[in-house]
């Protein structure tokens, strides 16, 4: 039997693979009513020149609760009535991060959260000039079958890390691979992130980028090559995390909502009208549907919105144990270990 794909649930808890069409969404989203949840809404701009901060990291630290905003610097975010007493932080890679409390921002209609340049004076990293860095070496996993597929429907934020470990420090970050399972956008866009990890917790810790990188590719499948050179990452981390963030506005991820609870029904209608296809689920009195096929075969298929899938190799053997990949479903999520390895590789040279 084919090993099941890994899969991102950017919101609501389903497991998806196009070969046996299975996906089960739960009610998460539909239980957050007006009377249970506090709804904040507003934009987030430059302090200095009132622009706009698109795909802006929002959400609670530690809670599945969280978004982005749109590329205009709108956002909404729907807090449960019994996260009152949290605070919400507004990030982006350049700026300074702000931390309020629910209290101040609920009941104010549209709220303008301003955000200030950060001037991050980073750690001196002394590295020899550019022809004396004479070693390189390419970190990271290049097998793999299956695929992680973000279905980011609502939240925003969610992303994947691999955990990587440099022979030296410290380095510059020169060159980044990774492998495309399916693209069905026009333009593949991910935000990049380098984390530093925290050996206690063992977990993706502190942002190392001071400047935000959108990768951007026209590819529908295959590997990825970005130069990075240009960039002049220099880290001086011995394990740190390499990370990728899918960025796409609040319609796209309301579409893609909608477009599985149609995915569903379609399921429930196939099984009651005698598809063998379809199986019937029971579960801690829940009922759900296994499709065994291909989800392509769903006439609905075709109306979800463009998403984009990394590759990954499901399950862990002697080679690949120490490289650790981490995914998380909003913005300031937990970070949580997966049984795979992300198909990603970075060249660093020092």
């Amino acid at each position: 039997m084919k090993p099941i794909p890994i899969i991102l649930c950017l919101l609501l808890p389903f497991v998806f693979a196009p070969k046996l069409g299975i996906l089960r969404v739960g009610s998460h989203e539909s239980r957050l009513t007006k009377k249970t949840t506090i709804t904040l809404s507003g934009k987030v701009i430059e302090i200095s020149t009132g622009k706009p901060v698109p795909y802006c990291n929002i959400g609670i630290a530690g809670k599945n609760i969280g978004t982005l905003s749109d590329p205009d610097g709108s956002f909404e975010l729907a807090i449960p009535k019994s996260n009152e007493n949290d605070s919400v932080i507004f990030s982006s890679i350049g700026f300074d991060r702000k931390k309020l409390s629910v209290a101040q921002l609920s009941g104010k209609g549209a709220i303008i959260i301003e955000l200030k340049p950060s001037n991050i004076v980073l750690r001196e990293i002394t590295i020899g000039a550019k022809k004396s860095r004479n070693k390189k070496a390419r970190l990271g996993w290049m097998g793999g079958k299956d695929g992680v597929l973000p279905f980011d429907t609502v939240q925003g934020g969610g992303g994947v890390a691999l955990l990587i470990q440099s022979p030296s420090v410290p380095f510059q970050v020169e060159k980044l691979q990774v492998r495309l399972m399916y693209n069905s956008k026009d333009t593949c866009k991910l935000r990049l992130h380098f984390y530093s990890y925290d050996t206690v917790h063992q977990i993706p810790s502190n942002e190392l980028l001071s400047k935000e990188i959108i990768l951007k590719e026209n590819k529908r499948f295959g590997w990825m090559r970005f130069d990075l050179s240009k960039y002049d990452i220099f880290l001086d981390e011995k394990y740190f995390c390499v990370a990728f963030e899918w960025i796409d506005d609040r319609q796209t991820r309301k579409s893609m909502l909608e477009g599985l609870q149609d995915w569903e029904k379609w399921k429930k209608e196939q099984f009651e009208i005698g598809n063998k296809n379809v199986e019937r689920l029971a579960s801690s009195g829940k009922t759900s549907y296994k499709y065994h096929g291909n989800m392509m075969n769903w006439p609905g298929f075709k109306k979800l919105p463009p998403f984009t899938g990394l590759m990954v190799e499901t399950g862990k053997e002697k080679n690949n144990i120490s490289l650790k990949t981490f995914e998380r479903k909003t913005s300031f999520g937990r970070w949580s270990e997966t049984q795979s390895t992300l198909n990603a590789v970075v060249t660093v040279s020092y």
